[in-house]
């Protein structure tokens, strides 16, 4: 079942009877077993999944081709253990043309903390502090219509975002 390894799945059970009948009989399900591949409860307090950073999140060009990103931790730093960040970089030019988003980490660079400077790129870039936290990555943030920014890239991880209170 490696298909199935860090997605999530639904389980379905549908009561099945013969219709010609009268009487719903059918069948029952009496015990239901799941087993993980990794040794250890299962991961499912959404809480502790990797948030996003807060839209405080500033860029500062601090050099002819260097830029300064700082952020605030994202709302769940702290609960999951080893909290990282990448910034990720996209093209205004691609968005500005009815393209679809296209970011992905800088450098393939999964483990940035704040303040983090990093040389710009060439052309209309967009960037994004993305947190992500053992092979799970949180959200992007929002757009200006308010709809979440899609995860393109899973080199730091599945996306596993959780809101925080």
């Amino acid at each position: 079942m490696t298909s199935y390894r860090g997605r999530k799945i639904y389980l379905a059970f549908v009561f099945g009877a013969d219709s010609s009948s009268t009487n719903p009989e059918g069948w029952y399900i009496d015990q239901v077993k799941i087993e993980s591949e990794k040794a250890g409860a299962p991961i499912c307090q959404v809480t502790q999944w990797p948030g996003s950073v807060p839209a405080t999140t500033s860029f500062l060009r601090v050099g002819a081709d260097q830029i300064e990103a700082s952020w605030q931790p994202s709302c769940n730093e702290g609960s999951p253990a080893g909290q990282a960040y990448s910034i990720q970089a996209g093209s205004l030019d691609d968005l500005h043309t009815g393209a679809s988003y296209g970011h992905t980490p800088l450098d393939g660079i999964c483990t940035r903390t704040s303040p983090e400077t990093f040389t710009a790129g060439a052309g209309n870039e967009y960037y994004l502090v993305v947190p992500n936290q053992a092979g799970r990555e949180g959200g992007a943030g929002t757009d200006a219509a308010g709809s979440p920014r899609p995860q393109l890239s899973t080199l730091c991880g599945e996306p596993r975002e959780a809101s925080c209170p």
